[in-house]
């Protein structure tokens, strides 16, 4: 006897029913899925949420390629997928932070949707709920194949209804039942599909909440490229070392296509050029802005050069710039000029918001925030310190075991607490070195970086240097030897001493100096006090002349930062300027003291002992001394 009868149109899906007639009762199972069901509904109805797909629209409006960009690796990418004897079925491009794999990928899903060669796509998002998580990643692959694939639909449909669980199950289930067994059962079945291999896009692998899934997805399609599958595996990340190592140990190299996608790499300079050109060129243009007179070709070439430079590659930050000034309600050369700091942003109107939650989300994935900002203020401020020629030119920054003995880090720290660092940091070997400017400038602004700010001055680096130093020679004397073999001045900081002293010495010189110039400071109230009080002449004179020895390396600190926004003639100007005020300042003084004799002999002889004694800081003592002699 059947449950319901002669009931039609509606369906019930999972339970236990009891149907009780007289002394007969009888059990129905309803299951889980009915034969109208296919593996569309059930796959569509459990990945409606996610949006990872390239055309979901929770992720419109998509990063794209400009027309005229990026045509390099585009013609890479798809003459691989279409190449009938391509022997290597995985390419992983990988790249830092910002420099427009996304957007590379989400062309590449386009055009090879245009070209009848996608078989399906996922992008990783680790701010975007569901998008961050693994076990979406092969219900959503499945899905896009049983759309584009008649026989996987067939095959997909009837496993779901045998075990429709599956979609809850390990990742390890997940790609076994909806896509291994699934594409081998399809191929019995025949079709035009197995002829024209189909790529599979993986964006942003390095967004997988778990690290562990990173490692184990790439392991998951090593373990099928034996069985010749018609598909082909294009996979895009950051190059982070857990990333880097899966590949190493479970692809084989005969089997593994790479590429970098960096600042210096398939024509980068010259695309992020006719990018900034062409975004210029639609503000000009547009309606919005038809009021505005623009100066010709604005914004100029050495504007564009300027962003390039900024960008390092970056697209995002090329991006970012053109977003923020074409701003609706905002005057384009205004918000040109913030971007190039001629002009203070208002509260809240900061140019680099995208770049900011970018170097924010990846900072903040790190436990211990604390020892991260420590390391990358040490290498901030040991590039910075313009007397120490190796630490500062070399290419990559400061060595990883100085900053390990400057710090007190046990050895190989350094390299635990910045391993996922590298979408953003260059770790060479034995040094490190800031990728981008824009990185360096977000960590060096407080507004920007909050907690990871970083205060880069040459009178913090200095101090920074002594009082690490001091405490690895009370700790751990051992470690200088570090410092010394790395250690090698300028030739042209102190010559006369550095031809004769060892490199021992001349770190002394560098770790001790700051630290008396930090006491010196306290002579400067005390030369103020000792004038208003009428103290001795021979302690206000020595007061005095030990607060100048400071106060002369501020006063050429504040003239190199004023002069890095001007021209060589301006330059000159301000530093003949200051060059002269001391001398200005005394002959006033001294006028007022009714002692003209002193005036008249405040020539050049002094002023040439005076150009020789700046290396030792003391050209406003040399020159307080000749004139009170």
């Amino acid at each position: 006897m059947s449950m319901f009868t002669n009931a039609h149109q509606f369906s019930i899906r999972g339970g236990i029913y009891n149907n009780v007639a007289r002394d007969q009762i009888n059990l129905y199972e309803s299951p889980q899925t009915v034969s109208g069901n296919s593996a569309l509904d059930i796959l569509s109805e459990f990945i409606k949420d996610v949006g990872a797909v390239h055309d979901s629209a929770q992720r419109y409006p998509p990063p794209k390629c400009h027309p005229e960009t990026r045509k390099g690796i585009q013609t890479a990418i798809l003459e691989w997928i279409h190449s009938q004897q391509n022997g290597r079925p995985v390419f992983w491009i990988h790249g830092p932070a910002g420099v427009g794999k996304s957007a590379v990928a989400q062309t590449i899903a386009e055009l090879a949707e245009i070209r009848g060669s996608l078989g399906a796509s996922f992008f990783f998002s680790r701010s975007h709920g569901e998008r961050g998580r693994a076990e979406y990643l092969f219900p959503t692959i499945a899905y896009q194949l049983a759309v584009r694939i008649g026989e996987f639909n067939k095959v997909v449909t009837q496993t779901l209804r045998k075990n429709p669980g599956v979609l809850r199950s390990s990742l390890d289930i997940q790609f076994e039942e909806l896509f291994l067994n699934t594409c081998g059962s399809a191929m019995k079945l025949g079709g035009k599909w197995m002829h024209q291999p189909r790529v599979i896009i993986i964006d942003g692998l390095d967004e997988c909440t778990e690290t562990v899934f990173q490692q184990h997805i790439i392991l998951l399609i090593a373990s099928v490229l034996k069985d010749k599958l018609p598909f082909r595996f294009l996979i895009f990340s950051r190059p982070e070392p857990q990333i880097r190592e899966a590949f190493q140990a479970h692809v084989p190299q005969s089997l593994l296509r790479q590429t970098s996608l960096d600042k210096d790499s398939w024509d980068a300079r010259q695309d992020m050029k006719r990018f900034l050109e062409s975004g210029f060129f639609n503000i000009r243009t547009q309606a919005r802005t038809s009021h505005i007179h623009f100066p010709p070709l604005w914004p100029g070439r050495e504007v564009i050069d300027e962003l390039i430079e900024k960008a390092c590659g970056q697209f995002v930050y090329a991006t970012t710039v053109l977003k923020f000034v074409d701003e609706e309600h905002s005057h384009p050369m205004e918000q040109l000029s913030i971007v190039l700091g001629l002009k203070t942003a208002a509260r809240g109107n900061s140019p680099f918001k995208e770049l900011d939650v970018l170097y924010h989300h990846i900072l903040f994935s790190y436990p211990d925030h604390n020892k991260v900002t420590m390391i990358l203020g040490a290498s901030i401020h040991l590039s910075s310190l313009s007397g120490l020629r190796r630490w500062n030119n070399h290419p990559c920054g400061p060595t990883i075991e100085v900053i390990e003995a400057l710090l007190g880090l046990h050895t190989g720290e350094v390299l635990l607490v910045l391993r996922g660092m590298h979408s953003v940091l260059n770790i060479d070997g034995n040094h490190i070195q800031i990728l981008h400017a824009s990185f360096r400038d977000y960590l060096c602004h407080k507004s920007r970086s909050g907690q990871f700010y970083i205060r880069d001055s040459t009178f913090i680096a200095h101090l920074f240097l002594s009082f690490s130093g001091v405490k690895i020679i009370v700790t751990e004397p051992r470690r200088m030897s570090v410092l010394v073999n790395d250690f090698e001045p300028h030739r042209d900081y102190m010559p006369f001493i550095i031809s004769r002293s060892s490199n021992v010495l001349l770190l002394s010189m560098f770790i001790f100096t700051p630290l008396l110039n930090t006491m010196l400071l306290g002579f400067i109230p005390l030369g103020i006090i000792s004038q208003f009080l009428h103290w001795s002449i021979a302690l206000r004179f020595s007061f005095s002349f030990l607060a100048a020895i400071n106060l002369t390396e501020f006063l050429n600190d504040t003239m190199e930062y004023i002069s890095t926004g001007l021209d060589q003639t301006h330059t000159g100007i301000l530093n003949a300027s200051f060059g002269n005020i001391v001398k200005f300042v005394v002959g006033i003084a001294v006028l007022f003291q009714g002692k003209i004799f002193i005036v008249q002999h405040m020539g050049y002889a002094w002023i040439h002992l005076g150009k020789h004694a700046i290396n030792f800081r003391l050209v406003l003592p040399c020159r307080f001394v000749i004139t009170c002699d």
